[in-house]
């Protein structure tokens, strides 16, 4: 009862943000501390489905913060995901991995998740204006985590109000004069 009050107060938190820094920084820092999760960060897509993340907060130590290699402006070209069109996220599934040793990865995902320190994540699909957008996702750096269902639950309703919430500021910006931040 008590985490379904703290989704509801996060919930509210990205609601009534209007700019999208205040969107992200939102999101972020309020879904690490609600997962206890080390990082937390926003992937956007591209046109050709590559990308790169927007925005992240994390809850770590600081010595973490020189060994990362993950960070905002991180481009993450997965050619899978390129090649799928935004690949399962495409089709609103989640996709969560306790741990990426235990986890049936192909080696070249296993290296790019060694590349960014990342040995658990949970990851969400992101739609503005009903079209693929980018990636929710939550990182364990330090060691293996077994997410629970309302883990999962939590992001991506955090996820869904995250596109709401981008949507509406793409109208907010485009009824002030302005180009649709968000549209490809």
């Amino acid at each position: 009862m008590k985490q379904q009050q703290g989704v509801s107060d996060v919930l509210a938190k990205i609601k009534a943000a209007i700019d999208p820094e205040t969107i992200f920084q939102t999101t972020t820092k309020e879904l690490c501390h609600l997962l206890q999760a080390e990082r937390v960060a926003v992937y956007r897509f591209n046109a050709e489905w590559g990308g790169e993340f927007i925005h992240d907060f994390e809850y770590v130590t600081p010595n973490w913060l020189r060994s990362s290699k993950l960070g905002c402006n991180t481009a993450w070209n997965d050619t899978y995901l390129q090649e799928t069109q935004g690949g399962r996220y495409r089709h609103n599934d989640t996709f969560v991995v306790d741990d990426v040793y235990q986890a049936q990865l192909s080696p070249c995902h296993r290296e790019i998740l060694e590349q960014f320190h990342i040995r658990a994540f949970a990851t969400a699909p992101v739609f503005v204006g009903g079209k693929l957008w980018g990636v929710l996702a939550a990182y364990q750096h330090s060691q293996a985590r077994h997410w629970l269902s309302t883990d999962i639950l939590f992001l991506s309703q955090i996820a869904i109000s995250l596109g709401l919430a981008l949507q509406q500021a793409d109208l907010l910006g485009q009824a002030q004069g302005g180009i649709g931040y968000y549209q490809r």
